[in-house]
Parts: C-alpha cells; structure tokens; sequence
C-alpha cells in the first residue's frame, strides 16, 4: 500500500485519486447522480495538511503515472507534427499557470486539465493579485466547476472553449480553510470546494 510506504494517511491518495479520475474522464462523458440529474465529472477536493506531512511525496506518486502519459501523448504528438513547439504540445497536469496559458493548455488537450498543488494555500492567494477588479479570477475559475463556456479575447485573436473540464486538488493549510469558511461567502465559490482533514500520523524521529 503506498500510504503505508510513506506514511501518510491513505485520504492523501484517495481523494486526490478521486480527482484524477475525474480530471481522464473529461468531457467525454458525466456522472450520473441519479435518473434525473447528471453533472460533469468535476471535482475539486482538498486535503487539510500541516506542513511536515508527506504531501508532496502523495502527490509524486499520483502525479508521476500522469506524467508519463502525458509524455507519450507529446511524443505521439511530436511525430505527427514534428514543426510543434513545446508550447503546443498536449498537458494533462498543470502546477502553476495564468489565465491565458491555461486557456492555451485547455485548448490543446479537448478543454481539460488537471490542477494539482502541494501548497493550495499558495494557489488560493495567488487570485486576482493583479487585477483591478478584485473577483475576475474567481468568477473565471467558479464558471470552471460547472463546466461552463470559456471565451476570451487576445490581441490578434478571440478563442472559445464550448465546454471546460478543470478539475483540482492537492493539500492545504486547515487554518486557511477555516479562514474560507468564516469569510462571507457571497457567490458560493467556498461551497464548490469539498475538504477532507484526515487525522495526521505521528511522525518518527530519528535522533542521533
């Protein structure tokens, strides 16, 4: 069991894994809840963990049979059309992106892609750092979980996605989350994110 190999909790694996799921079934198909009601297979799910406990290593470990795929894919992209720059090439997982190159990333790989971070802290934080208007990325990414229409406007050029699957996960901080729930939640975008604090495992200290 790889948990127990890196001793961690198994929801380290299992509700990322959940995610990755999700993130290969795409566009291509829904989850059907019940007779009358199917949603798209989107999930955003994060793990409450401190630092210290073996997040990253979870993540190398769902992350890596990702990445292969994503490398044949490229290499299979590479032969078809050996003129590609590495900017076109096909991407499953993305770490760290802006808008624009998400949307570039998206619109190579059928309007999918899979966000995993080890900090979500970070990523949480990192929106609308830039922008005059305080709530452009968190309606951008709250249009994402359901699967909305992506159009945006570029210098040359006006590119539209008809349907988007991004799906992400990864760990984050409890105090942050606890920092989400108490603000006032006013478009439902805290709502959209399931969390998952599993009890931490007591960690071996090796004196010498």
């Amino acid at each position: 069991m790889p948990t127990a190999c890196l001793g961690c909790p198994v929801e380290y694996i299992l509700f990322p894994l959940l995610t990755v799921t999700a993130s290969f079934i795409g566009t291509n198909g829904r989850i059907q809840i019940n007779d009358s009601l199917e949603e798209r297979a989107i999930v955003w799910f994060n793990v409450c963990a401190r630092k210290g406990q073996k997040k990253t290593a979870a993540l190398n470990v769902l992350g890596r049979p990702v990445r292969e795929i994503e490398q044949d894919l490229q290499i299979d992209f590479k032969q078809e059309n050996p003129e590609a720059q590495d900017k076109d090439l096909p991407r499953l997982l993305v770490d760290h992106f802006s808008f624009e190159k998400l949307h570039h990333v998206m619109s190579q790989n059928n309007n999918k892609v899979l966000g995993a971070y080890d900090e979500l802290t970070q990523f949480y934080n990192m929106f609308d750092h830039y922008k005059t208007n305080s709530t452009l990325d968190r309606k951008t990414l709250f249009a994402h979980n359901g699967g909305a229409q992506w159009t945006r406007d570029f210098k040359t050029v006006q590119r539209q996605s008809d349907s988007t699957c991004l799906n992400i996960t990864g760990f984050i901080q409890p105090a942050y989350v606890v920092k989400l729930l108490s603000q006032d939640d006013f478009d439902g975008f805290n709502d959209r994110q399931l969390h998952v604090c599993p009890v931490e495992r007591d960690q071996l200290v090796m004196i010498f």
